[in-house]
């Protein structure tokens, strides 16, 4: 079996925050810290999971910003935003200056990135069929 990179992305990649998450190389799937102890202590090997890189959509929304040379916004700099406030400057951002599906390619191609880098460092075999495609 391979991941699909862009089904990895949209599954367990763009699970953004602090959380700890991993995967399963025995199953292909996700867990949290607590479910993956859970999963341990009833036979897995812990050696089967791999922890997926924590992400936080505020780190896109600033590259993003970044690759438009915003650097200021209402009179702020993007450097003295907290997290909360790049997400919806980036929002307002990409509203005003209709950069939606600019934003929606650029995680994409970000998110691809980390998966396929992670998969490469892990021993993971992946696929780059689109999100639709079935495992392989």
């Amino acid at each position: 079996m391979a991941i699909v990179i862009s089904r990895f992305c949209y599954e367990f990649l763009s699970i953004y925050g602090e959380e700890t998450n991993y995967y399963c190389k025995s199953d292909e799937t996700c867990y949290s810290q607590d479910e993956m102890m859970a999963t341990v202590e009833n036979g897995y090997l812990k050696e089967d999971f791999v922890e997926i890189p924590k992400l936080l959509f505020s780190d896109i929304s600033k590259q993003f910003l970044n690759l438009y040379n915003v650097y200021c916004y209402s009179m702020k700099k993007v450097s003295d935003m907290s997290n909360r406030e790049l997400i919806r400057v980036c929002h307002w951002y990409c509203e005003e200056n209709m950069l939606n599906s600019q934003f929606e390619e650029f995680e994409k191609a970000v998110l691809s990135k980390i998966a396929i880098k992670w998969c490469d460092d892990n021993g993971i075999k992946y696929t780059t069929k689109n999100y639709y495609a079935e495992r392989v």
